[in-house]
C-alpha cells in the first residue's frame, strides 16, 4: 500500500488594516512587529472515549512566526517561511484532519523576548492541554463528536491562559512592557473535504483567513493547507482593494527572475502599480499618472532591461501617453507620444525587439492601425499608419518581435477577420492581409507570440464565444 500523501499547513501572508505606532515614554519606546504563535495539536486516531483510561493525550507543539518589521498600514506582506504541520515543522501525512488543530495568536513585539515568549507558553501548556483531554473525555454526557468540541474549546481557553501570562517575559535589563496581545487567540481547523481537495490538487491550496484586532491595530493572516509537491494553482488572493481598478485594462512584466511588476488603470482613469520581491512582498499599490490621465482599457508595459520598465496607454483625450523608470530617475512625469484624437480607446501593444529599441502600436480613432519607435538615436518618431482607415476594429491588438529584425502585428479587422502585417529590414512594413475569413472573430481579444523564430502563434475569441487559434511556419 502506497504511503499516504504529505500535506503542510503555513501561515502565508499578513495584511496590516490599521495600525498605530504608539511610543510612549520609557515603556512603549518600540515600533509595531507583529508575530505569529501558533500551537499545532495531532490528535491522530485519538477518540475521547469517556474513560481516564486508555490512549494518551495528543502531541503538540508551538511555533513562532516573526517578528515582521516595517509593517504599515495597507502593506500586504508575504509570511517568513515556516510550517506548522507536522510537529517537527515538515510536511507529514494528516491521518485525521478534521481533529487536527491549530491555535493562532497575533502579538505585537515590544520589549519581551518572542523566543522566551513562546517557550513559556510551551511549558505551560504541557499540564492544561492533558487537562483539558482528561477533562473532556471525563464528559459522559456528551457524545464523542461533541466530547471532542469540548475539548477544542479548551484547547482555544488554555492557549489564551498560556499566551496572556507567557507575553510578559522579558529578557534580563528590559523595562517591563510586556508585547500586546491583538485580540483572542483563534482555533484554525480545515475539514477532511478540504483535505481530500488538496491531495486532489482540486484546487492545491485551501486557504483560511483569520482577523485579528486590538490595541489599535488590525490584521487579516492568511493560512493555507496545500500539497508539498508541485504546487499547482494556489487560491488567488487580491494585490489591490476593491474600487481600485476600472475593468479591461492590466499588464504584468518580470524584469528579474524575482521581482514582479504589475499595472492598471484606476477606478479614477489614474495608472497605478505594485510590485513584488522576496524583500518586499506585494508593495501598496501607487499612482505612476495621476487621475483623468488615461482611458480604460488599455495599458501595455515592458522591461527592455532588467532595471528599466516602460509603461505606455491611451489617454482620456485619444492621445498616446508613457512614462517610464529606472534607478536613476525614478518614475518619469509622464508625457504623450501622439496627439490627441491619434487613438481610440482599448487597444495598444509595445515591444522591446532590442534593449534600446521600442516599437508601439495602436488603433487609431477611424480604424487605421498606427506605429511609433524609439531608439536613441531617432528618439520617438512622428506616429504613422501601417494599416489605412477603416482596417481595424477598436479594443484589440498584438505584436510580436520574433528577433532583432523581426516584427509580426495582428489585430482583428472591421469585418471580424483577423489580420496581420510585418516588418523587416529587407520588406518594410507589407501590406495586411487576413489569417482569417470575415466573421470569425469577436471585438476585443487578440494574443500573439512567437516561441521560437520560425514559428507564430494567434489566438482570438470567435463570433460565437469560442476560442480560436492559428499558427504559422515557413
Amino acid at each position: 500500500m502506497a504511503n499516504p500523501p504529505n500535506v503542510a499547513v503555513s501561515f502565508v501572508r499578513l495584511k496590516c488594516n490599521e495600525q498605530e505606532d504608539t511610543e510612549l515614554p520609557i515603556v512603549d519606546n518600540e515600533d509595531d512587529e507583529p508575530y505569529v504563535v501558533a500551537l499545532s495539536i495531532d490528535v491522530g486516531d485519538r477518540i475521547l472515549d469517556g474513560v481516564l483510561s486508555g490512549a494518551a493525550p495528543p502531541a503538540f507543539q508551538v511555533f513562532r512566526v516573526g517578528p515582521m518589521a516595517d509593517i504599515d498600514e495597507g502593506d500586504l506582506k508575504p509570511a517568513p517561511a515556516n510550517q506548522l504541520w507536522n510537529l517537527d515543522g515538515n510536511p507529514a501525512p494528516m491521518p485525521n484532519p478534521g481533529r487536527t488543530l491549530f491555535g493562532i495568536a497575533l502579538l505585537e513585539n515590544d520589549n519581551a523576548d518572542p523566543g522566551q515568549v513562546v517557550n513559556q507558553a510551551r511549558t505551560l501548556l504541557q499540564g492544561t492541554l492533558i487537562g483539558a483531554w482528561n477533562n473532556a473525555r471525563n464528559r459522559t454526557d456528551l457524545d464523542e463528536p461533541a466530547r471532542f468540541e469540548f475539548y477544542a474549546g479548551s484547547v482555544r481557553t488554555a492557549f489564551e491562559s498560556a499566551i496572556d501570562t507567557a507575553r510578559g517575559f522579558s529578557p534580563p535589563g528590559a523595562v517591563l512592557d510586556p508585547d500586546d496581545k491583538l485580540g483572542a487567540p483563534q482555533l484554525l481547523r480545515f475539514s477532511p473535504d478540504e483535505h481530500r481537495q488538496v491531495l486532489a490538487h482540486a484546487p492545491s491550496t485551501i486557504e483560511r483567513t483569520l482577523h485579528f484586532e486590538g490595541d489599535d491595530a488590525n490584521y487579516d493572516l492568511t493560512f493555507s493547507l496545500h500539497h508539498p509537491g508541485p504546487a499547482g494553482w494556489r487560491t488567488p488572493f487580491p494585490i489591490a482593494e476593491a474600487g481600485w481598478a476600472s475593468p479591461g485594462a492590466i499588464a504584468a512584466v518580470a524584469r528579474q527572475q524575482e521581482q514582479l511588476d504589475v499595472f492598471w488603470v484606476g477606478s479614477d482613469a489614474n495608472v497605478t502599480t505594485t510590485f513584488w520581491n522576496p524583500a518586499s512582498g506585494w508593495a501598496r499599490p501607487f499612482p505612476i499618472a495621476e487621475a483623468g490621465w488615461a482611458s480604460r482599457g488599455a495599458v501595455a508595459a515592458l522591461a527592455r532591461q532588467p532595471e528599466q520598465l516602460d509603461v505606455f496607454w491611451i489617454g482620456s483625450d485619444a492621445n498616446v501617453t508613457t512614462t517610464f523608470w529606472n534607478p536613476a530617475s525614478g518614475w518619469a512625469r509622464p508625457f504623450p507620444i501622439a496627439e490627441a484624437g491619434w487613438a481610440s480607446p482599448g487597444a495598444i501593444a509595445a515591444v522591446s525587439r532590442q534593449p534600446e529599441q521600442l516599437d508601439v502600436f495602436w488603433i487609431g480613432s477611424d480604424g487605421n492601425v498606427t506605429t511609433t519607435f524609439w531608439n536613441p538615436a531617432s528618439g520617438w518618431a512622428r506616429p504613422f499608419p501601417i494599416a489605412e482607415a477603416g482596417w481595424a476594429s477598436p479594443g484589440a491588438i498584438a505584436a510580436v518581435p520574433s528577433g532583432p529584425e523581426q516584427l509580426d502585428v495582428f489585430w482583428i479587422g472591421s469585418d471580424g477577420n483577423v489580420t496581420t502585417t510585418f516588418w523587416n529590414p529587407a520588406s518594410g512594413w507589407v501590406r495586411p492581409f487576413p489569417i482569417a475569413d470575415a466573421g470569425w472573430a469577436s471585438r476585443g481579444a487578440v494574443a500573439a507570440l512567437a516561441r521560437r523564430p520560425e514559428q507564430r502563434d494567434v489566438f482570438w475569441v470567435g463570433s460565437d464565444a469560442n476560442v480560436t487559434t492559428t499558427f504559422w511556419t515557413p
